[in-house]
């Protein structure tokens, strides 16, 4: 962990007769406003969505090898900021795996903070892949994920939920 402290100078201003502040882009640095940098949320989010460890764990790793004590609280709200900042790039792949000839679709089951879920993925020839949690195994959720307008080829493990999806 590399400790980066900036320090502001504040001053008054005879000019315009108010107190200004020196202003600092960290874009490219951190997420938005927040106190841990890019490296610590890739790592975060590494941790949380690759290897699934539970946000005590991860306390726990932060603090045992790299010195870096931050709350449970502080993990959650950093790791909305990641799925926010990656939101439309998430929405992209989905819309281009709609649009192909080729679709394979599976689900997975999936616990998430206690609670029995489903990872659904879509993946493509091409190389997408995205993968979407929901509480529910209907076939519902296999037709919002393709879309209304999906005409490509599905291929699946014939789990009954994709026999009405389009295509």
């Amino acid at each position: 962990v590399v400790v980066t402290e900036y320090h502001l100078e504040r001053g008054w201003c005879s000019v315009c007769r108010t107190w200004r502040e020196a202003r600092v882009d960290l874009g490219g640095q951190t997420l938005g406003r927040g106190r841990l940098g890019i490296g610590v949320a890739a790592l975060l989010a590494h941790l949380r969505t690759s290897l699934r460890l539970p946000l005590r764990r991860i306390q726990a790793y932060l603090a045992d090898l790299h010195g870096l004590r931050v709350s449970v609280g502080e993990l959650v709200d950093l790791l909305r900021r990641v799925a926010a900042r990656g939101a439309d790039a998430a929405t992209a792949i989905r819309d281009r795996a709609r649009r192909r000839r080729v679709v394979h679709a599976d689900e997975t089951g999936w616990r998430e903070n206690g609670q029995n879920g489903y990872a659904w993925l879509l993946a493509t020839p091409e190389g997408e892949r995205y993968v979407e949690y929901h509480r529910s195994r209907a076939g519902a959720v296999a037709n919002d994920l393709l879309g209304e307008d999906f005409r490509g080829v599905l291929v699946s493990d014939f789990y009954a939920g994709y026999n009405d999806t389009p295509g």
